[in-house]
Parts: C-alpha cells; structure tokens; sequence
C-alpha cells in the first residue's frame, strides 16, 4: 500500500466455515490426531497455511508432526481424491470440492473459533474524503445487492456461479457457510 492509510468502508460478508481440513478415511484418518504423520496439501502463503498452522496449534500439534506439500489451489482437490496426499488444508471452492468428490470416504474438520474469513470494501482515506457520493452510491448498491439475494436466492446463486465458473449446485451446498453484515 505504499504507507497510504486505508479505510474499511464495510465488511460484506464473513465465514468462519469458509476454511477446514479434509482427509482420506482410508488413510486412517477419523480424529485430529490421527494427521500425525500424514502428508497435508495446502498453497503456502495463503489462508490454507494460516488455518492448517493455527488448526494443528490449537490441538497439540505442529507442523514437524506432518509432512506439508504445497499445492497451486486448483490442484488441491485432485491431489486428494487421486491419494497423492492424505488430507488438505483448503478454503472455499476448493474445501467443498474436496469434500464433495470423497463424499462418506472424507473426514473434515472445522474449527470455527480459530478463524473467520471476512470480505471487506477499503478504500484510502483520502479517496473515501474526496469521493463521499461515490462511497455512498457504492454502499447503497450493495445494500441493494443484498435485498436482491435475500429475495432471489437461486437467481442469485445462478449469477455469482457463472461469474466464478463453477457448478451451481456445489455453489449452493457452500452458500450457508456465508453470512451477509
């Protein structure tokens, strides 16, 4: 950012469901302490990391007790299914596309106190000063966007699915891990 202070004008959205471990049942993997020993998929320097590293703390392990291989994000629900790996450390789409492909040969595990993931709008402070209508006529769309998703769900859910590029259905399974603010 330069040093430029930035602003949050609104948070739109948050999830503390948005991001989990997935592993293979076959693998011998029913309880957190069973990873010990276990290769975990993940894309290094995102919020896989952040919640794999937090999620194995908060339970009594660290990251020597695994084995980690980094994954580009869109590998890692392949590399799962194809037992490459023994679990992942994956947020959404990639978390529900995991979850869906093992289907009852999965396992994942949430903790919804380690992390939230929010969407913010920000902005400089000097842009919001500038450009008050502006922040205004933003904010008032979303209120507007929100309503409409409120009052149109699966139209909705067919709007931000083609924008994504992915299926509607998996869209619509992972829709409730999100809540408007």
């Amino acid at each position: 950012m330069k040093g430029q202070k930035i602003s949050i004008i609104a948070t739109i959205q948050s999830s503390n469901k948005n991001a989990a471990i997935v592993a293979r049942k076959d693998r011998s993997i029913s309880t957190l302490s069973d990873l010990k020993g276990k290769k975990i998929g993940v894309n290094l320097g995102t919020n896989g990391e952040f919640f794999m590293d937090s999620f194995l703390a908060i339970h009594g392990m660290a990251r020597q007790d695994i084995t980690v291989v980094d994954l580009k994000p869109a590998e890692i629900p392949e590399a799962l299914v194809r037992g490459d790996i023994d679990a992942v450390s994956a947020w959404s789409p990639f978390l529900g596309q995991a979850q869906k492909e093992l289907g009852d040969k999965g396992v994942t595990f949430y903790d919804q106190d380690i992390y939230t993931e929010t969407s913010n709008l920000a902005a400089t402070q000097e842009s919001i000063r500038k450009n008050p209508a502006r922040v205004r006529k933003v904010l008032l769309a979303l209120l507007k966007a929100e309503e409409f998703v409120m009052h149109h769900p699966d139209e909705a859910q067919k709007i931000v699915a083609e924008f994504r590029q992915m299926k509607q259905d998996l869209l619509g399974e992972l829709w409730p891990n999100n809540t408007s603010v």
